[in-house]
């Protein structure tokens, strides 16, 4: 094995136990075995009983929902690990995804994504963005979701923590002010899958186009009047 460092996942989640149990039993399968999951209730039904069948998961609660930066946030508050990494509940890792990226951070790198499956309603899973690295370009457009990520813990603090004020993009927002310390490790190897078939924490199209403009406007030379909200 590469390394022995310990691994932290971030899992949020919101009143979907059955998924939950499922992105929990990924983590469960993968190679590398120096890991902790830290899950989140955001203020959902109680979970206690799916958490406490892995014994590898440590549970926190938020009393009333919060969303989902400040899910992340608790998480990595109470994370052990030297490394970071982060699964929605509604989405899974494949059994490398950890030895994937533990592999890459030990070649000196602070910062690495792989690539990932997703799958939309009624069709089979298909490869999502897979984007080099792209300094100037990130700050137009995200180039891998969150469930790809795995980066230093101690970068959170250097670069900021999600931002909560966001309606939506904070891991978009995060990565950019990451990539203003550190290059970033893109692993061509599909290690995750990002499951469009549920509805998110974050789904609301609103709030998805208003936080998009957000982040754009908080990095560009040219910012553009937000559309009106409708």
């Amino acid at each position: 094995m590469v390394s022995e460092k310990l691994v932290s996942v971030i899992v949020p989640t919101f009143a979907r136990p059955a998924l939950l149990h499922r992105a929990l039993v990924s983590i469960l399968e993968q190679t590398y075995p120096h890991y902790e999951a830290v899950v989140v209730n955001d203020g959902g039904v109680d979970i206690r009983g799916v958490v406490e069948q892995f014994g590898f998961a440590r549970l926190v609660e938020h009393e009333e929902n919060q969303g989902l930066p400040a899910a992340r946030n608790t998480g990595i508050r109470n994370a052990y690990g030297e490394y970071i990494t982060y699964l929605d509940d509604d989405d899974k890792f494949y059994s490398n995804h950890l030895e994937q990226l533990v592999s890459g951070l030990a070649g000196g790198y602070r910062f690495a994504y792989t690539d990932a499956h997703v799958q939309y309603r009624g069709g089979n899973p298909k490869l999502y963005m897979s984007q080099d690295f792209d300094r100037e370009g990130l700050r137009r457009v995200n180039q891998f979701p969150v469930c790809c990520v795995m980066h230093e813990h101690n970068l959170i603090d250097e670069a900021g923590w999600f931002d909560e004020s966001l309606p939506s993009h904070e891991d978009w927002d995060l990565w950019i002010r990451m990539s203003e310390i550190a290059d970033f490790l893109h692993i061509r190897e599909i290690t995750c899958l990002v499951d469009k078939t549920q509805i998110g924490m974050m789904d609301d199209g609103t709030n998805m186009r208003r936080g998009y403009f957000m982040v754009f406007n908080k990095y560009a030379e040219n910012p553009v009047v937000l559309p009106p909200i409708t």
